[in-house]
């Protein structure tokens, strides 16, 4: 993992995301950046999809739980605006 997501592991569920999105990453085999020219070792990948599904089920779950979090927040937020513009009392 590069230097960022370790420090996100720290910051509760906000920042997971990031690791999430590493470790997400691996199982569907996608080239993931660790550094300005270094990548995610072959044997990561390998490692990841060897591990039965008991055991990395969780990543793909927590994965669309915060894809399906942060889409909510947007549509709540794309909804706040359009009654701002629109004249309309919010908290009413």
């Amino acid at each position: 993992m590069n230097d960022f997501n370790k420090l996100a592991v720290y910051f509760g569920y906000f920042s997971s995301y990031f690791p999430i999105v590493f470790f997400y990453n691996l199982l569907k085999n996608k080239k993931i950046k660790t550094g300005k020219d270094t990548f995610a070792p072959a044997d990561a990948y390998t490692f990841m999809q060897s591990l039965p599904r008991e055991l990395t089920g969780w990543i793909t779950i927590y994965y669309w739980m915060h894809f399906i979090w942060m889409s909510m927040i947007a549509v709540g937020g794309v909804m706040l605006a359009i009654a701002k513009v629109s004249g309309l009392d919010p908290t009413a």
